[in-house]
C-alpha cells in the first residue's frame, strides 16, 4: 500500500505571550526542529516527550545601546540563517519552527544596519534587503517541501499616538502574506483559541475558530 503524501504548509501564527503558540507548533508532524529566541520552548517541549523535537536556543546578547561600536547582530544573523537553512535542506525534519520570528526580524534588520555601518536604521527604502532575507526562509521551506511555522508577537496598534484598541503583528509583517495560513491565538478562560485570519484555502476558512488547536485540527479543516 502506497503511503499518502501530505503536502507541506507554511503557517504564520501570532498572539500574546503564553497563549499556546509554541504548543500549537509542536503538534505539527515530527521530526520537528525548533529555533527558539525567547528561551521558552524547552518547557513546552517537555509536554511532548514521545515526539522527536529538537530545540536549539539562542540566548540574546544584552545590548544597552544600538550605537555600540561592537557589532552583535551581523555575526548572530549569519549563524541563525545558516543553521535554519541547514535544517531545512537536511531532509531530517518535517517541520521547522521559528519562535518567534519577531526577534529574528530584529536581528535581520540590525544586522543589515551594521553591514551598512549605520548605528540606526534608515527610511523604508532600506528595508528591501532585510525583507528579501526574511522571505528566504519561506521560499526555502516551500521548495524543500517542509512545514514552516513562524511565530510572532502581537502589539497594541497606535494611530496619532493613541491606542486604537486593536492588536497588530509585532515584527515582520510580510509573514502573513508569505504563509499559506495566518492565525491568531488567544487565551479564553482555561482554553487557547485559534482564529484563522487569512488563508489560501478559501474564504470559507477565514474566521474559523479552533479550541486548543492542533495540526490535525488545521489539516482536517484545510483538507490536507
Amino acid at each position: 500500500m502506497t503511503e499518502q503524501l501530505v503536502p507541506s504548509i507554511m503557517v504564520s501564527t501570532s498572539g500574546r505571550p503564553k497563549s499556546g503558540k509554541t504548543h500549537f507548533a509542536m503538534t505539527f508532524p515530527e521530526p520537528i526542529k525548533v529555533f527558539s529566541f525567547d528561551l521558552g520552548a524547552q518547557l513546552v517541549r517537555a509536554k511532548f516527550s514521545s515526539k522527536q523535537i529538537d530545540v536549539v536556543e539562542y540566548p540574546m546578547p544584552i545590548i544597552d545601546s544600538l550605537s555600540s561600536d561592537t557589532p552583535w547582530a551581523e555575526p548572530l544573523w549569519q549563524d541563525v540563517k545558516r543553521e535554519i537553512y541547514e535544517a531545512i535542506d537536511s531532509c531530517l525534519y518535517k517541520t521547522i519552527v521559528i519562535d518567534p520570528l519577531s526577534v529574528v526580524w530584529d536581528i535581520c534588520r540590525f544586522s543589515f544596519a551594521e553591514e551598512q555601518n549605520r548605528s540606526k536604521l534608515g527610511k523604508a527604502r532600506d528595508y528591501g534587503e532585510p525583507n528579501a532575507r526574511m522571505r528566504g526562509f519561506f521560499l526555502r521551506a516551500a521548495t524543500a517541501g517542509v512545514n514552516l511555522v513562524a511565530i510572532s508577537y502581537l502589539k497594541d496598534e497606535y494611530k496619532e499616538d493613541k491606542q486604537t484598541g486593536n492588536l497588530i503583528l509585532d515584527g515582520w509583517k510580510h509573514s502573513i502574506g508569505m504563509a499559506d495560513v495566518h492565525l491568531t491565538i488567544e487565551r479564553r478562560g482555561r482554553s487557547n483559541v485559534a482564529i484563522i485570519q487569512d488563508s489560501r484555502f478559501g474564504f470559507e476558512t477565514i474566521g474559523y475558530e479552533m479550541v486548543n488547536p492542533t495540526y490535525d485540527d488545521l489539516a482536517i479543516l484545510l483538507g490536507l
